[in-house]
């Protein structure tokens, strides 16, 4: 039971504050899967919320000077693998789906913002693919991210031939190590502390300081994904800190890398 006398109060940033923060200039957003589950009957209010979270997104100046650009991705097909698990055959949630995935297409066309149909081409990676896409008839595999993310770059940025084939691991790991980062952000473990009514009284005193250098980490690997991507090099810190002795183990440690950067972004497309 809560205790409506606790001195704690739950807050997180909300999802402007959050875009505010990053500056934000290219919005990806998925929708569609969860709500097809309402099907037919709740098809008016998908529609109503998708056409105001347009607008209310198109009249922001996340980076403090103009709109972000606005992608809307639907949701992919329910993948048949009903011979092979305890699955359903996708017939039913299929139906739904597509009845979503048209809705998000006129309520884009209205507002003029970019949309991607990955429903229709993911029902042919299903029929041409010898093994499953996905893990549960609705979730990805590897091979199926694989598909997804190369149909969206192409879709968003254009076409074209990958310039990072011969860095393609090193840029991967890169990626892979700041999603890690971003997540613990995001995500942060023990959030109730954090984030949450356990936030009084200590949160104010651990974690700022901690989620601030999750941030600067974070912000570190992102310059490693450029760099990978761009020349082909593996990022390393011109700056070493010892650990002092006191802080080790039984043995010596490989003294620790810090930096703080910021990534240098610029117009060239990251493939």
């Amino acid at each position: 039971m809560l205790n409506e006398d606790h001195p704690g109060e739950g807050f997180f940033e909300s999802p402007d504050e959050w875009l505010t923060r990053l500056k934000t200039d290219v919005i990806i957003s998925f929708f569609g899967f969860n709500e097809s589950f309402s099907g037919e009957a709740g098809l008016a209010n998908f529609r109503a919320e998708l056409n105001a979270f347009i607008k209310w997104t198109l009249k922001q100046k996340y980076n403090g000077v103009s709109a972000p650009k606005l992608v809307i991705v639907s949701p992919i097909a329910f993948e048949n693998l009903s011979d092979i698990r305890d699955l359903p055959d996708g017939r039913k949630e299929n139906r739904n789906l597509a009845l979503y995935t048209n809705a998000m297409k006129e309520i884009a066309a209205q507002n003029k913002v970019i949309f991607i149909d990955v429903f229709n081409p993911s029902r042919i990676w299903y029929e041409e693919s010898d093994a499953p896409l996905t893990i549960d008839g609705s979730q990805l595999n590897e091979n199926g991210y694989k598909k997804l993310s190369a149909f969206l770059a192409d879709q968003i940025f254009g076409g074209g031939e990958p310039k990072a084939n011969a860095d393609r691991k090193l840029v991967n790991d890169a990626v892979m190590e700041k999603n890690w980062m971003w997540l613990y952000d995001y995500k942060v473990p023990n959030g109730v502390h954090v984030y949450g009514r356990r936030y009084q009284p200590y949160g104010p005193d651990n974690f700022p300081a901690e989620i601030k250098k999750t941030r600067e980490l974070t912000a570190i690997r992102d310059t490693a994904i450029w760099l990978a991507a761009s020349k082909g090099e593996k990022w390393t810190s011109p700056q070493r800190i010892s650990i002092p002795a006191r802080c080790r183990r039984s043995k010596p440690t490989t003294p620790i890398t810090i930096k703080t950067a910021t990534s240098p972004i610029g117009t060239d497309k990251m493939r």
